[in-house]
């Protein structure tokens, strides 16, 4: 079988690049395997465009908000599911001082559209917040799982999806192209997530991997987003994803008693109500120690591409940058410096 492109990795990366190529009629076939560890799947997909600590902006933030509102509702229409949610946001103070400087911000040009006033509703007194609460406007998520399930579903009934595991050392490359087994491209595109820091041809590439629990609960509050101590994220009526940890010298994938324990302690402090833990999962972020993705061409070989490194901000950055990554792909349109592989030096 021929196609433009082999796509290595079926999480967030890999089909958001997949629907971008899809909808300017290139042909692709995924590979896609294990999607019960993947970290585009457990995360809750929050898209945020504040950085709480210091209240600033994120890396070309509003450029991804601005992408993100388009393309994550085109694609519901496509796939037929609902995954992209904007409810109500409440930031949860810690302290007098982060209160009365969220205060003074939502006064600048700059974060005024942002940075709400007070939360006094009915929803924030279901919270434990003795510094206050702040409603933050822009903010949304995508229910990860029902987007990567909808999305595989919808490769497979265009046979442009294979359920399998890519066997690096077999796949052969030629001056026309590549080629996997039976199937046949101009450019093979590696969005392995974590994966490319042990494995295939980027492995040089000076990933930072940060070993992520979330839990599953069940609570009988309204759909909100939550943010103190932990992030509440809804991922279907009573039911929330909370998290989450920051493990960065752990080796395997598994959930820990102490991640556990972590973050439920820290919801005890903020949600009054009950809750019951449903789930408990963990999985390795692709995180890039300059936080900047990875996006082109090998070096050592114009048919191997990379898409990969999205962190922990991928679901606000995957839209835009699967974009970019599209039109350079298809039409050879520069990429921004500060995204392209090209920056770093092979050992």
């Amino acid at each position: 079988m021929q196609c433009d492109f082999i796509i290595v990795g079926g999480g967030l990366a890999g089909m958001s690049l997949a629907f971008r190529l899809l909808k300017r009629g290139k042909t692709i076939m995924l590979y896609n395997w294990r999607e019960e560890k993947a970290a585009s799947r457990v995360a809750a997909g929050l898209m945020n465009p504040v950085v709480f600590k210091r209240i600033t902006k994120g890396w070309r933030s509003d450029e991804f908000l601005k992408e993100s509102e388009l393309f994550y509702p085109e694609l519901e229409k496509l796939l037929g599911a609902r995954f992209y949610i904007k409810p109500d946001f409440y930031r949860i103070h810690g302290s007098d001082y982060e209160r009365n400087f969220w205060t003074e911000m939502s006064e600048s040009t700059q974060f005024s559209t942002f940075l709400g006033p007070p939360a006094e509703d009915e929803k924030s007194r279901l919270l434990k917040a003795p510094f206050g609460i702040s409603f933050l406007n822009g903010a949304s998520a995508v229910i990860s799982e029902v987007f990567l399930i909808a999305a595989k579903n919808y490769l497979l009934e265009q046979d442009s999806l294979i359920n399998e595991r890519v066997e690096f050392n077999q796949i052969e490359f030629s001056p026309e192209g590549v080629k996997y087994k039976d199937i046949s491209a101009a450019k093979i595109v590696y969005c392995t997530g974590a994966q490319a820091a042990v494995e295939g041809h980027f492995n040089y590439l000076p990933f930072k991997i940060a070993k992520g629990e979330v839990l599953t609960v069940q609570c009988e509050i309204p759909e909100m987003i939550f943010n103190g101590k932990v992030y509440g994220v809804p991922v279907s009526p009573g039911i929330f994803k909370i998290g989450s940890t920051y493990g960065w010298e752990q080796k395997d994938d598994f959930p820990t008693e102490e991640g556990r324990a972590e973050i439920s302690g820290n919801l005890d402090k903020i949600l009054k109500p009950p809750y019951t833990i449903l789930e408990h999962e963990a999985g390795f972020r692709p995180t890039v120690k300059d936080r900047r993705p990875f996006l082109g061409l090998s070096k050592t070989n114009s048919k191997i591409a990379i898409f990969n490194g999205l962190g922990t901000k991928g679901y606000l950055m995957a839209p835009l940058l699967s974009l970019e990554m599209c039109d350079f792909l298809c039409d050879g349109k520069p990429l921004d410096p500060e995204s392209n592989v090209s920056r770093c030096k092979i050992k």
